[in-house]
């Protein structure tokens, strides 16, 4: 939830503050470079992605971007890199099995 206040503490300590940080100085504070962004991700919200409704937590503070999943070919191409010893056939079945998940929870038949 620091994200909100433009802050943001570290798990070892340390504070990210904007590079426009009057505060409290020291080893423990970084200030980040004019131009840092940051990426989140997010999963679909509710049942069976066990997402939140991102937009709904922080729409107001960032701004939120949706992205479609690929395709059936780069989603392949993504999985064979990421698990090079798992087998073409599994993937193809998990990429379809997450594909049906994906359209029974749009469709609302989930």
């Amino acid at each position: 939830r620091s994200m909100d206040t433009g802050s943001m503490w570290l798990a070892d300590g340390r504070k990210i503050v904007p590079s426009t940080w009057r505060g409290q100085q020291g080893d423990n504070i970084v200030k980040c470079h004019p131009d840092f962004r940051a990426v989140f991700l997010a999963n679909r919200p509710g049942f069976p992605f066990l997402g939140n409704d991102f937009f709904s937590v922080m729409g107001d503070l960032l701004s939120c971007h949706a992205i479609d999943n690929p395709d059936f070919h780069s989603e392949l191409a993504l999985l064979q890199k990421y698990g090079s010893d798992v087998s073409r056939d599994l993937l193809e079945r998990l990429i379809r099995s997450f594909g049906e998940l994906r359209e029974m929870s749009d469709s609302g038949t989930f």
